[in-house]
């Protein structure tokens, strides 16, 4: 259960110092968020087109990008895997069923990372619909998967 809460806090943590860090150099600079984890080509402009954010790529990239970037951030050793439909977020932990009932808080600090990803995108792209979140444990145990918006413990 330390572990559970323990990654929780650190996921959350992480993420929305990302997410406000990312928001602040905005402010101050103008430059695209994405630049951070872009190992591609580098911003020449300081404007904020959609193309300077995407930089040639689908709002889907970028989106699985910058997520496997946080995920691996706060868990080197998570592993993400996406599709247009779905994105699942493998943890480095095995959990017991009781501490999958307790996760509650971790699998919802990942929802609103995932949400708030997906509206930054949406500034650059109307129609971006991020892929539906699935957190698995260790031995590919479904922890949570989202469900209209929630995430739904698998209990």
């Amino acid at each position: 259960m330390k572990k559970v809460t323990f990654a929780a806090v650190a996921v959350l943590t992480i993420l929305l110092t990302g997410c406000s860090q990312n928001e602040a150099d905005t402010d101050q600079s103008q430059e695209p968020s994405t630049e951070q984890v872009s190992s591609s080509s580098e911003v020449s402009t300081s404007s904020t087109s959609s193309s300077d954010v995407l930089q040639g790529r689908s709002a889907y990239d970028v989106f699985v990008e910058n997520f496997k970037a946080w995920v691996h951030g706060v868990d080197p050793k998570a592993s993400v895997n996406s599709t247009e439909k779905d994105i699942a977020i493998t943890i480095s932990d095995a959990l017991t069923d009781e501490q999958i009932k307790q996760a509650q808080p971790m699998v919802d600090g990942m929802l609103k990372i995932k949400q708030s990803g997906e509206n930054e995108l949406r500034q650059y792209d109307p129609n971006f619909k991020a892929p539906n979140l699935i957190v698995l444990d260790a031995n590919a145990k479904v922890i949570a998967q989202e469900k209209d918006g929630k995430m739904i413990l698998d209990k």
